[in-house]
């Protein structure tokens, strides 16, 4: 389905889904306790159902609740035993689901057929499956088919992984190795990084939840090799647990503000929160009074989209560098942004490091621009579109069920012209 998108204005008061990233390792989480456990303020966008199906999958119970406000909450209630018979784990195109149970799967022994569809085929695990094979654990794929079988419990020895490729790598065995229950006299495993942390906010987060439920993470900095540091016999305990507002969602219309929406008020975005997208908020501050900004792609990588989307109509001259793990996402977002902004009208130059953007032209619309499925991408190119003279089509609106399936309406509701065709 695609979309049409008219120059419009957004206007009045809009209230942010909470996190993606925060809901996914909350739902976890609360499954590995034993308990009851509460989970507030969250979006059921796909991935976020497909953490809750994965966890009803291992043995958890979830229910959805209404509070005296009506809005939604989980109520989850941890697995009493691991299952004692062979799974299957649908991940649809959740990433962080897939590789946190690539872990937890193998810390507990469970045969699990992982099932895999679309871009979740073509994203990157087997620096993951590679290092759990060095442990113990083996696969049998067949990703034309789009599924993965794992078999195995893993050997009790530290692990080695590369940093820079996906932080969700660590956040899957600080996860997974909290759970180990052991007579060994091992008190604790590593996680040793072969190469720098990318996207480190991310793996603050999941020791920042794993805290909530009781876990303690170690962390070691050594000659600039980070290592974690997991104790083993920890239990998982049962919280309630209120989550922020996503601030990879509210990087759009914070955008839409700044550039043309001046009316529109977000609300309840939390000013201490570890989410490193967090960082758009300094941007914006800063864009008004410079001539040339440069931009770590590392801290923020998934709001580079609506940021470059952002430095086009401020013609302001800017570089965004390290963005070379943006072609490895649900696209090669890298190319979809940077060449549909240049459809558009954009003057922007581009390689595998960094992106220059020197954009002097008024974009005008009026043509059809690929979303490549990606949610990400949709959502910067409607904020562009907003933006532009003449109306904008753009490609595969659906993709935002991913992380936001209300964003067309809260569009719409908010003031944009816009209609599926």
């Amino acid at each position: 389905m695609n979309i049409k998108i008219f120059e419009s204005n957004l206007t009045g008061t809009l209230d942010i889904p909470g996190s993606k990233s925060q809901t996914i390792r909350a739902i976890i989480c609360a499954a590995l306790a034993n308990g009851k456990s509460y989970i507030k303020n969250i979006s059921f966008c796909d991935d976020v159902k497909v953490a809750i199906d994965a966890v009803k999958t291992l043995g958890a119970k979830v229910e959805i609740f209404l509070d005296k406000n009506n809005n939604k909450y989980l109520e989850i209630t941890g697995l009493k035993s691991k299952p004692n018979h062979k799974i299957k784990i649908n991940c649809k195109e959740s990433a962080t689901v897939f590789r946190i149970f690539l872990s937890i799967v193998a810390v507990l022994g469970i045969e699990t057929k992982f099932i895999l569809e679309k871009s979740l085929i073509k994203r990157k695990f087997n620096y993951l499956t590679n290092e759990l094979s060095k442990h113990g654990i083996i696969y049998k794929n067949n990703l034309s088919e789009g599924y993965l079988i794992s078999k195995g419990q893993i050997i009790l020895k530290d692990f080695v992984l590369p940093g820079h490729i996906s932080s969700q790598y660590i956040t899957s065995l600080l996860i997974s190795l909290s759970l180990i229950k052991t007579n060994n006299k091992k008190k604790f495993l590593k996680i040793k990084l072969s190469s720098e942390l990318k996207s480190s906010s991310y793996v603050e987060m999941t020791i920042d939840i794993l805290k909530k439920f009781g876990i303690k993470i170690k962390k070691n900095n050594k000659k600039n090799n980070k290592e974690f540091i997991i104790f083993l016999n920890q239990e998982f305990k049962p919280t309630s647990i209120q989550i922020e507002k996503d601030y990879s969602i509210a990087a759009n219309f914070l955008v839409a503000k700044c550039l043309n929406s001046k009316n529109l008020i977000i609300k309840n975005l939390p000013k201490n929160s570890l989410q490193g997208d967090k960082l758009i908020l300094d941007i914006i501050k800063k864009i008004n009074f410079k001539k040339f900004i440069k931009i770590d792609a590392d801290s923020c990588i998934d709001i580079i989209p609506i940021l470059v989307v952002l430095f086009c109509f401020k013609n302001i001259k800017s570089v965004i560098y390290n963005v070379s793990r943006l072609r490895l996402k649900e696209s090669d977002r890298l190319t979809a942004i940077c060449e549909s902004l240049k459809k558009l009208g954009a003057t922007i130059y581009y390689n595998n490091d960094k992106i220059l953007i020197n954009n002097q032209k008024k974009l005008l619309g009026n043509i059809f621009l690929n979303s490549y499925s990606d949610h990400r991408i949709a959502m910067a190119l409607a904020i562009a579109a907003i933006n532009c003279k003449h109306p904008v089509i753009i490609s595969d609106a659906e993709s935002v069920n991913k992380s936001f399936p209300e964003f067309w309406s809260t569009l719409k509701k908010h003031g944009c012209n816009l209609e599926f065709i």
